[in-house]
């Protein structure tokens, strides 16, 4: 879409996309989910939150400040 549009944003190869993960996020707290995760399979209180998708090298900040948790 960013293409067709001719938008100003990143553009990710295939070979790029393992450097990605999703994160669930409700409040200050943060669950990166594993590869394999279902979304729709999220339980409460995490179906009030809402689905990131990041960056893997910007997490390993977020752990080390105590502010993501790997389920």
């Amino acid at each position: 879409a960013v293409l067709c549009r001719g938008l100003q944003a990143p553009v990710y190869g295939v070979d790029e996309l393992r450097d990605f993960c999703l994160v669930a996020v409700i409040g200050a707290r943060e669950r990166v989910l594993r590869d394999e995760y279902q979304p729709l399979q999220l339980q409460n209180p995490w179906t009030k939150g809402r689905l990131y998708v990041r960056l893997q090298a910007d997490l390993l900040t977020a752990i080390e400040h105590g502010h993501v948790t790997t389920v």
